[in-house]
C-alpha cells in the first residue's frame, strides 16, 4: 500500500546518554569514556553494535572515589520489518503485535509470553480504560487496570478502578492562548498525584521539557529528536509522568503517543495508522505534521496546523473607528432608529432589543449620543370626544347610551431617538 513503511534497517554506531544520581567526576561506558555535564547528564558516541541483545555497563564515579554501575540491556536489531492490515494499520512492528478495532483505534498490544496490555474506548474515540498484563507461565495476570477522565479531549484525571484518583492534570491556556483551541497543547500547568504536585515546563510547540516540584527542584527532565525521539530522560519524576512529547499521553508498552483518533511512533517518525480525513490532512496519510515537527503541531491525529503563530499577548494598537465614536471604536455601533413597524433592515430580530426604553437623562455620560439632552416629550394625546347625550330607556328608569361606530383615536408620533447597546455581538453584520 502507498506510503507504508516496511523495512527499517540499522546501520552504523549509537549514541548513549543518562544521568547520574549525584554529581560525578568521570563516567564510562563498556570502559569508554563518556562526557560529563553540569546537571549529571552524560553521552558516549560511536558506540558499537550487535544484531540482537546489546549489554551496556555503565560506571561513575565521584569526587572521593566511589563508584555506582548499571547494567542493563537493549534488544537492537539491524533489520526489523514492519506489517500492516487491509486498513492501512500497523500490526507487527518486529516486537509485538498489535490490534485494532472497526474504528482503527489500539485495543490490544501483546509480546508473546512476557506482557499484553489493553484498551477500551468510548463513543468518541477516547481511550478510557487500560489493562496491563504479565503472563505468569500458564495465564495472563492482571497486574494493573486504569480509568481515564476527559474535559471534552483533554485527559484531566486517572483512577483506578475502584474510581480513586491517582493522577489529576492541571491545564491552562494552550499554543492558541485558549483551553482548548490548541488541542491542550502546551497548556498542562501540573501533575498532582499522593505524593504531591509537580509542574510542567514546555518548549515552544508544546513539547514537555521539565518538571519542578514546589521547592523549585527541577524533578524530571526530557531531551527529544525533532520527531519526539526521546534522546535524553533523568530526574525521579520522568518516568512517572506520562505527558511528554507534544503534551500528549506516552504508553511505555506499545512506544507511542496517544493523540486522540490516531497513535504516533517516535522512533518511526510516522503514524501507525492512515489519517482518518484522508488525503484532506495531506497527500501522505502516515507522515507527522508534514515533516515540520519545529513549526506545526497536529493535536488530535487528523491534520497539521503549520506554522503556528506566536500568541499576541498585548492587546492590538487602537484603528481608525468608521463610526466616529472616539479611539479604537470602543463604542459599538448604533442601532438603527426605532420606529413602529420594527428596527429598519433588520425586522423583529430580538424582542428584547426592540421594547427598549430611552436612558433616563445623565445616564451613559461616557457615550456622548447618550449623554446628550434627552429627546422632547411626545405631544398630548387629544381629547376624546364628547359622549353623545343621554336618553332614557322607554320601559325602565335606566339611562342608555346609542351604540356607534367610531374611529380610534390617531396614535402618538414616533419617539425619533437612536439606542446605542453597550454589547450586540449578534448584529455585526448588518
Amino acid at each position: 500500500m502507498v506510503n507504508e513503511l516496511t523495512n527499517v534497517t540499522r546501520i552504523g554506531s549509537l549514541t548513549l546518554t543518562g544521568t547520574t544520581p549525584a554529581p560525578a567526576t568521570n563516567v564510562t561506558v563498556n570502559g569508554l569514556a563518556a562526557q560529563v555535564y553540569g546537571d549529571f547528564a552524560f553521552a558516549r558516541t560511536n558506540l558499537g553494535l550487535l544484531n540482537g541483545n546489546n549489554t551496556f555497563t555503565n560506571v561513575a564515579v565521584n569526587l572521593y572515589g566511589g563508584t555506582t554501575t548499571n547494567i542493563f540491556t537493549a534488544n537492537l536489531p539491524s533489520n526489523v520489518s514492519l506489517s500492516y492490515d487491509s486498513n492501512g494499520n500497523l500490526t507487527n512492528d518486529g516486537i509485538k503485535c498489535l490490534s485494532y478495532d472497526a474504528e482503527n483505534q489500539l485495543t490490544n498490544a501483546i509480546v508473546s509470553g512476557q506482557w499484553k496490555v489493553d484498551f477500551i474506548y468510548d463513543g468518541l474515540n477516547r481511550r478510557r480504560i487500560e489493562r496491563d498484563y504479565n503472563w505468569n507461565g500458564s495465564a495472563w495476570l492482571k497486574t494493573n487496570e486504569i480509568h481515564l477522565i476527559y474535559d471534552s479531549y483533554l485527559l484531566v484525571q486517572e483512577r483506578d478502578i475502584n474510581n480513586n484518583v491517582l493522577v489529576t492534570y492541571t491545564r491552562g491556556l494552550d499554543l492558541s492562548g485558549r483551553l482548548k483551541g490548541a488541542g491542550g497543547v502546551g497548556g498542562l500547568l501540573a501533575r498532582t498525584d499522593t505524593a504531591g504536585s509537580v509542574f510542567y515546563h514546555a518548549d515552544a510547540v508544546g513539547n514537555v521539557t521539565a518538571l519542578m516540584d514546589v521547592n523549585q527542584n527541577i524533578v524530571g527532565r526530557y531531551m527529544y529528536g525533532a520527531f519526539g525521539k526521546l534522546t535524553g530522560m533523568w530526574g525521579t519524576m520522568a518516568p512517572a509522568n506520562e505527558m511528554r512529547f507534544s503534551s500528549k499521553p506516552y504508553n511505555p508498552f506499545t512506544d507511542d503517543y496517544d493523540y486522540g483518533f490516531r497513535r504516533y511512533r517516535p522512533d518511526l517518525q510516522r503514524w501507525s495508522n492512515r489519517d482518518p480525513i484522508q488525503e484532506w490532512g495531506g497527500i501522505n496519510l502516515f507522515n507527522f505534521v508534514a515533516n515540520q515537527p519545529l513549526n506545526a503541531i497536529d493535536f488530535r491525529g487528523l491534520q497539521p496546523i503549520e506554522p503556528f503563530e506566536p500568541i499576541e499577548i498585548d492587546p492590538p494598537e487602537p484603528t481608525p473607528d468608521p463610526y466616529g465614536y472616539g479611539p479604537g471604536g470602543q463604542v459599538p455601533r448604533p442601532m438603527p432608529t426605532r420606529n413602529p413597524g420594527g428596527f429598519n433592515g433588520l425586522g423583529d430580530i430580538n424582542n428584547e432589543w426592540n421594547h427598549l426604553e430611552p436612558p433616563e437623562p445623565g445616564e451613559n455620560n461616557d457615550c456622548p449620543q447618550l449623554s446628550a439632552a434627552p429627546p422632547p416629550p411626545a405631544p398630548p394625546r387629544p381629547p376624546s370626544p364628547p359622549l353623545p347625550p343621554e336618553r332614557g330607556c322607554s320601559t325602565c328608569s335606566v339611562n342608555t347610551i346609542p351604540f356607534q361606530v367610531t374611529a380610534p383615536p390617531k396614535p402618538a408620533p414616533p419617539i425619533n431617538w437612536t439606542p446605542i447597546i453597550p454589547f450586540a455581538p449578534m448584529l455585526n453584520n448588518y
